[in-house]
C-alpha cells in the first residue's frame, strides 16, 4: 500500500497487517479521493477513520492537508500497526489520535465533530448502518460533512432524511457509498 498524492506521495506502508484485517485497495482508494476531491476541501480539515485498519484512508487524508485524523480501531495489534505506519511516514503527533475502542460504542459515545469519517468495518459484522446512525444522531459530522462508507454488497444503507447518498463505487463485493449530510 502506498500514499497516492500529497506530501507523502509514493511513500509505502510498511507494517504488515494481522491476517483478516482487509485493507482498501490502491486503487480504491485513488477512486474514493478523486470524488471527495469534488465535494470536500482537505485542507484543514478533520477526519475520522473508524474501523481504521493500516490507516491508508487516514493517512491519505493527512498528506492531501487534513490538520487531524481520529483513527478508531479495535484490535490492538492493529493499533501497533496504525503507530508503525504513522512512524514511517514521520507524521507529527499532533496531527493524529488513535482510539481502542468498538466502532459502534466510538459513535454512541463520542462528540467530535468531522468534515469526513471514513468508515471500513468488517463486512461479517454488518454494522455500517450502526456506525452511520450514531455519526448522525451524535452531531458528529459538519453540515455538507460526507461520510465514506464500505461495506459489503449484501448490506444496503438506510439513510436519516439528513443524509444524501451522492455517488456509489462497486469494487467486486464491495460497495463504497459516499454519503452527505445536508
Amino acid at each position: 500500500m502506498r500514499i497516492i498524492s500529497g506530501e507523502w506521495k509514493g511513500k509505502k506502508l510498511p507494517a504488515v497487517l494481522p491476517a483478516g484485517v482487509r485493507p482498501t485497495l490502491d486503487a480504491a482508494r485513488e477512486t474514493i479521493f478523486n470524488i471527495l476531491n469534488n465535494h470536500v476541501e482537505f485542507e484543514g480539515a478533520s477526519v475520522c477513520d473508524i474501523c481504521a485498519g493500516s490507516g491508508a484512508l487516514g493517512f491519505e487524508a493527512l498528506s492531501r492537508g487534513a490538520a487531524h485524523v481520529t483513527f478508531v480501531e479495535k484490535n490492538k495489534r492493529v493499533i501497533a500497526v496504525l503507530q508503525a505506519n504513522a512512524k514511517s511516514l514521520g507524521v507529527e503527533s499532533d496531527r493524529f489520535t488513535i482510539v481502542h475502542s468498538d466502532a459502534v460504542q466510538f459513535v454512541q459515545q463520542h462528540r467530535g465533530v468531522y468534515g469526513v469519517v471514513f468508515a471500513d468495518p468488517p463486512y461479517a459484522e454488518r454494522i455500517c448502518n450502526q456506525i452511520i446512525h450514531g455519526l448522525d444522531t451524535n452531531a458528529m459530522i459538519d453540515e455538507g460533512g460526507v461520510i465514506v462508507a464500505e461495506h459489503a454488497s449484501f448490506e444496503t444503507l438506510l439513510l436519516a432524511d439528513d443524509l444524501e447518498c451522492f455517488s456509489s463505487r462497486n469494487f467486486g463485493d464491495t460497495v463504497v457509498d459516499f454519503v452527505k449530510r445536508m
